[in-house]
This record gives structure tokens, sequence and C-alpha cells, in this order.
């Protein structure tokens, strides 16, 4: 019997088959996906990880006891596997906490690997830059002298798409590596000078992607300077005395309104009175607004799987300062409330308190069909009277956060429309808010062009050094 055949065009990068045979123990599709693609096509000779290097498990001290805990030691867990090399930790343990746990002491200059608790298709690992103790979901690979780790690492990052379904599994909620299936892998390795080359070529690019990063986000932190100025708004000096915590309140002042004494913490009252004090007179912001409510979020069976006619707006539609509108929902069928170009959403609620009110979005373009939005955010659209990305601008400062924040509500932390109607908004001639606008989108513009520059730069080296290792 032949071999089965699909009819008519097939993309073979989503659909293939495999016989029987070549089932080597493990049923799930991405593994036998890149399986069947063979070992690395490398011009470079092949080497098994376990013939390379020596791998230690780390632990963690017990919790209950304080004096394992806040010594000397850095201790890492995967939540600190973030860069390219490992230099500082949320956490650090005793010498007693290293003695009294199976925990490990790993030196500087090895390759700590992420073991357990891994999100889909990455591997995550850092060079250790100084001694370092790590959690029972890490792992130290000791290489030999042959094998330069920074090079180990920078396989991983450029290869972890094709190396991630074949050295792991996914348990009930997350996916860990099989140390068998790990150990195993083979991977190429170059003499020592190309490893140098190519680690060399990698570390420049990744330095360049690291300063225009911190360019951009140095333009982005000038707009609220830049900002205030123009408003002459002075942010009033952060207070933590007794005094300012403990504060009177005539009952005229909060009848009619909300008894937590948080609420008429005399902060908010400074950062109001600065506003007042701007050089433009205020107006509230109902005045500014043609729509100020939080949308509607369907019940499950309304949502589509597929691409429909009705797309909704989610909380995970953010992307940098905008609403990205190729990360939106489905429904299947047509909600109420329509967006437009130049509205601002605002999250309005979140489990965690200090959440609500700081993700604070823009849509940029003009949906092409009719799209809602989720109950979870709450839209403002500007009136004619005000310029939508001035007021986007303003509702980013950190002072407009806090008094956003400051009306969250309930066990969730909710906040609606008609809480935000009395925030005072500086309020300077259409020409003046026009002029500002236009700065500040320059800045934005210039600072998107660096963080694309940034990841273009790492992405086309990551290519190259692909290309080189397998020689194509």
């Amino acid at each position: 019997m032949g071999a089965y055949k699909f009819k008519g065009t097939v993309d073979e990068n989503k659909v293939f088959v495999v016989s029987l045979s070549e089932i080597k123990g493990r049923l799930d599709s991405s593994y036998n996906f890149y399986l069947r693609k063979g070992e690395f096509k490398s011009i470079f000779p092949l080497f098994k990880i376990s013939d390379i290097c020596n791998s230690i498990s780390g632990g963690t001290p017990s919790k209950e006891n304080k004096t394992f805990w806040n010594g000397n030691i850095p201790w890492a867990s995967p939540k600190d596997i973030k860069s390219f090399y490992l230099d500082k930790t949320i956490d650090s343990i005793t010498e007693l906490g290293v003695k009294n746990s199976s925990t490990k002491v790993i030196e500087p200059n090895n390759l700590i690997i992420v073991f357990r608790a891994l999100k889909e298709g990455e591997l995550n690992s850092s060079i250790t830059k100084r001694s370092v103790a790590i959690n029972q979901d890490l792992k130290a690979l000791y290489f030999k002298e042959n094998v330069l780790p920074e090079y180990i690492l920078i396989l991983f990052k450029i290869f972890q798409k094709q190396l991630f379904p074949l050295i792991t599994k996914k348990g009930t909620t997350v996916y860990s590596m099989n140390t068998i299936e790990f150990e195993s892998l083979k991977i190429p390795l170059p003499p020592l000078n190309i490893q140098n080359q190519i680690v060399t070529q990698y570390q420049k690019a990744y330095q360049e992607k690291k300063e225009k990063e911190q360019q951009a986000k140095e333009l982005l932190a000038s707009i609220d300077t830049y900002l205030l100025n123009e408003l002459g708004i002075i942010l009033p000096q952060k207070e933590n005395s007794l005094d300012s915590r403990m504060f009177k309140s005539v009952f005229s002042d909060v009848s009619n309104s909300r008894l937590d004494p948080d609420y008429h913490r005399l902060g908010y009252k400074m950062i109001e009175k600065s506003i007042l004090n701007s050089k433009y007179i205020t107006d509230d912001l109902k005045n500014l607004t043609i729509v100020l409510n939080s949308g509607t979020t369907p019940s499950k069976s309304p949502y589509s799987k597929e691409v429909s006619d009705f797309p909704i707006i989610k909380v995970g539609s953010y992307s940098n300062n905008y609403i990205d509108l190729e990360k939106v929902d489905y429904c299947l069928f047509k909600q109420n409330l329509k967006v437009k170009r130049g509205d601002i959403f605002i999250l309005s609620a979140a489990h965690q308190s200090e959440y609500v009110g700081k993700h604070i979005k823009y849509l940029n373009e003009e949906p092409n069909i009719p799209t809602s939005y989720v109950g979870e955010l709450i839209c403002v659209r500007a009136n004619q009277r005000i310029n939508s990305m001035y007021l986007f601008s303003l509702l980013n400062l950190s002072m407009y956060k806090t008094l956003i924040n400051k009306e969250k509500t309930g066990q969730t932390s909710h906040i609606y429309g008609k809480d935000l109607k009395l925030i005072k908004i500086p309020l300077p001639s259409l020409e003046k808010q026009n002029e500002i606008a236009e700065h500040i989108t320059n800045l934005r513009t210039q600072a998107r062009q660096l963080q694309q520059e940034a990841k273009d730069v790492l992405e086309n080296t990551k290519k190259d050094i692909e290309q080189q290792i397998l020689g194509v």
C-alpha cells in the first residue's frame, strides 16, 4: 500500500502525515512535526548536550525559616531569567539557607536555563555574572573548555521555536523539559574561534538594541516633562510623614461622597490643586467628551473562534501606547458600541487594584468594520473642544493615572465612566492643544521608529548567525 496523499494543495507546515513506524514514543503533533525534519543540517559537527556539559539542578530553602532568606547570596528563579546576563535577582538567601536546602551556588560565567514553568516556545537562559544560587525550576550547565556558554545561549535563542517541542512536554498547565530528550539533543558546535565571532556579533547587535530602546524610553519619558512645562503644572512633593497620613475633613466635604479615608487623602487634594493652579482654565472631563463609558463583554457563547464581521477590542489588544486592531477577538453577533479613530481606552477592572486606570491606550486608526469593546475598558471620546491626542497624553501623566485609580471601588477594583466625569482638565486654546499634540506625536513616532530599529537589528543578526551555522 502506497503512502497516503492529500488531494489538492496542502501547506506542509500545517498538515503532514507520519507513519506509525516513524513515531518515536510521543504522539504530540509539534514534536513529530520538527522531528520529521531530522537533525540540524549544519556545516559544523553535531554533539549531544550530555557530551559537552554537565548539568546541576537547584532547590528552594524553606520559606517559613526567616534565617534562610535576605542574605548576601543572590537566589534565582525563572522570573529572574530575562536578560543575556544575570546580574541581579529579586530574592537572596543566606549561607544557612544554602546548607539546609538542595539549592546550589553557581559560579560566574556559566549558563542557567529554565527547566520548568516554561512559556510555550521560549527557551529562556542567562549567563551568570556573579555567584548565584538557583531554584528547582532552573538548571546550570557547565560546559567543556571548547564550548562557550554564550554561544549555546545564542543557539537556544535563535532556534528555540524548532528545539522547544523536541525537548519539552506539557503538563496540566505548564511546559517542562524532558531531561533525557534535552541531554540527547544534538547541536552544532563550530570551532572556538567561530563561536567567539558569533558571540561578538550577537553581543554587538544586542548592545545596539539596548541603546536604541533606551533612547526610545528617554524620548517617551520626555513627553511628561514637556507637557507639564507647557501647562505650567508643578507636581506636588510626595509626603509620607505621619501628618500627611492623618488628616481631618469636615462633614460638608464628604457628604454626598465616599466615606472611605483613602479617597480623601491629602495627596489627591494636592494633585488636584496643582492642576487648578496651571496656566490655563480647567473644565470637567464630562464637558469635553462625547463618550465616557464602559464597553460590554459578551457572554462566552457569542464569541467566535473564527474571524467574523464583528471584532471586539479586549484588554489584550494593547500594543505599546496604542490599540492594535490585529489583536482583537470576534463575536458571532453585532455589538451595539462602535469605536472611532482617536478614542482613548482606560483599563477599568483588574484583580490587582493598582493596575486599574494605569493602562491607557489610543486608537490611532479607523476600523475598517464596526468594532466594539469589552466591559473591562472605558472609552473616552473627545468632543470638538479638545484634541484627542492632547487629552490622551494628559491622562497618561502619572498624576492623572493616580486620580483615575483613586476612583476604584469594590473587591475586584472597578471604575466606571461616571466616576471620572469631574476630573479637571487644563484647557488651552485649540491651537495650543494642536501644537502640543503634534509635538508629542512626533516624539512618539521617533520612539516607535527606534523601537522597531532595535527589534530589526537583533532579528537581522539572528538570521545572519543562523545562516552561518546552517551554511545556507
